[in-house]
């Protein structure tokens, strides 16, 4: 073992051990050898600008990953070895990131119908429990065409050290008008559906209070303007575009691509894909025009639906029994979901199989790609047939519960909400101090987009009054 002497000599200016736990300190002791070897290269050099460069061989360490994928239990410890020697996060094809309701899910949804599989960040607000989650995330990911990184929260602890270990790629950027994103984030229905089976009322599926679940007041059924101070001033989620930026130290403004919202509506969105494809590098799957005219969010909150098919589930229906979710800790059941063309990711589209026509709506039957729907047809008739009849129930409450919601959603306006910001000072002055922040990157990369915001336009003019 190297001694102690030698080891802090070379990592003095590289590694604040004040910062470092015992634990982390101890990673570091027990890698002491390949550590003072590494950072005494002529190889570490072209790290040593990085605030937090890679302690160890970067690409040997992956190599070891890749290895060990398998074992669950090896990989954990070897990402948490990762994390305390600064390991960069594996490569992706790119990244993405902005706020939430700037346009995510719709161009998820095209990216994903391209052959992308998105890594997303998730509701992770400390720093290694966002890098162990992508990092396992990526590695698992498996018949994909491409592959890209989407980052749109940012964290609580340890922001500094996550960001600088995402690599330099090439950078989507998606905007939206501030004020239609405030509209958004009121109106959203939010999932909270988990997965159901045979016995499920589904009764339970209609009237859910979908708005707005993030906070407490879940008890309003609308879209509620009171609730806007919570989203004005909750910037982990929106409203922080430069400050993430800044924290992405490997990307600088020429890998930056920025798309606004308002490039993936309609007939604009083939176009958008179109360029897409040709910066970052993915072949473009044709679609008529068609596709591009659905919405992709009507059934946002609603979908997809798990619906879990057991054959005891079969029996306990007969016996009259409702709402048991035994079956869920049951194996040898079939996970299904009824979901829309533009989610369905890697799984088949198993529609055909349950129904010659179908009320669907832009709806589909989903399935995993491995699942063999041919074998469940054949050899559980009668379940099959059943799943088959309880599959066009859901479907015909999704569409009713569609319309409710985008009644709901569209009763809710932009002008609602400048006239609100414009009688609440609170709001109005907070609002205007978070988006200065917010949009100094777009406003200094792409001022023609924020020129087109004509909400964003009529409450700066409100601000001056």
């Amino acid at each position: 073992m190297i001694a102690y002497e030698e080891l802090y000599r070379a990592l003095d200016g590289i590694v604040d051990f004040e910062k470092l736990d015992i634990q982390e300190i101890d990673v570091v002791i027990q890698n002491g050898e390949k550590i003072y070897s590494f950072v005494t290269s002529d190889e570490f050099k072209k790290y040593s600008h990085l605030k937090y460069p890679p302690l160890i061989n970067p690409d040997e360490f992956h190599e070891i990953i890749e290895a060990n994928k398998l074992d669950s239990g090896v990989l954990d410890t070897l990402i948490g070895i990762g994390w305390v020697l600064n390991i960069p996060l594996p490569k992706v094809d790119f990244v993405m990131f902005g706020s939430h309701c700037s346009g995510n899910t719709g161009i998820d949804s095209y990216l994903g119908v391209q052959g992308g599989h998105c890594v997303y960040q998730g509701h992770y607000y400390l720093g290694y429990d966002n890098y162990k989650n992508i990092f396992k995330s990526i590695l698992q990911t498996k018949n994909s065409e491409f592959v890209y990184l989407k980052i749109l929260n940012t964290l609580y602890d340890n922001a500094e050290k996550f960001f600088s270990l995402i690599p330099k790629l090439p950078t989507l950027c998606l905007v939206r008008d501030p004020i239609s994103s405030i509209r958004c984030l009121l109106a959203t229905n939010r999932n909270k559906y988990n997965t159901i089976n045979l016995t499920t009322n589904l009764e339970s599926l209609k009237d859910k209070d979908r708005y707005s679940s993030i906070i407490s007041c879940d008890s309003q059924k609308y879209p509620c303007l009171d609730k806007m101070p919570f989203f004005i001033n909750f910037t982990h989620i929106s409203f922080h575009d430069t400050e993430l930026f800044d924290l992405l130290v490997n990307i600088d403004s020429n890998d930056l691509i920025f798309v606004d919202m308002q490039e993936i509506v309609g007939l604009k969105a083939k176009k958008t894909i179109q360029k897409l494809s040709k910066k970052l590098k993915f072949k473009e799957k044709i679609y008529d025009d068609n596709f591009y005219l659905n919405r992709i969010s009507d059934y946002a909150g609603l979908c997809p639906l798990n619906i879990y098919i057991h054959p005891n589930d079969l029996i306990r229906k007969k016996q009259g029994i409702k709402d048991s979710l035994d079956s869920m800790q049951e194996e040898g059941g079939l996970l299904i979901e009824i979901t829309t063309p533009y989610s369905i990711g890697d799984k088949q589209d198993i529609t055909s199989y349950f129904f010659d026509t179908l009320p669907k709506d832009n709806l589909i039957i989903a399935a995993p790609k491995d699942v063999d729907i041919n074998y469940f047809q054949s050899n559980f008739i009668e379940l099959f047939n059943e799943t088959k009849q309880y599959l066009l129930e859901c479907v015909n409450i999704l569409i009713q519960e569609k319309e409710k919601v985008l009644t709901k959603r569209r009763s809710l306006t932009e002008n609602e909400i400048l006239e609100y910001l414009k009688n609440n000072n609170y709001s109005k002055n907070k609002l205007k101090i978070i988006l200065d922040k917010h949009l100094e990157l777009i406003k200094q990369e792409k001022p023609n987009i924020v020129e087109s915001w004509k909400y964003y336009k009529e409450f700066c003019k409100n601000c001056k009054t």
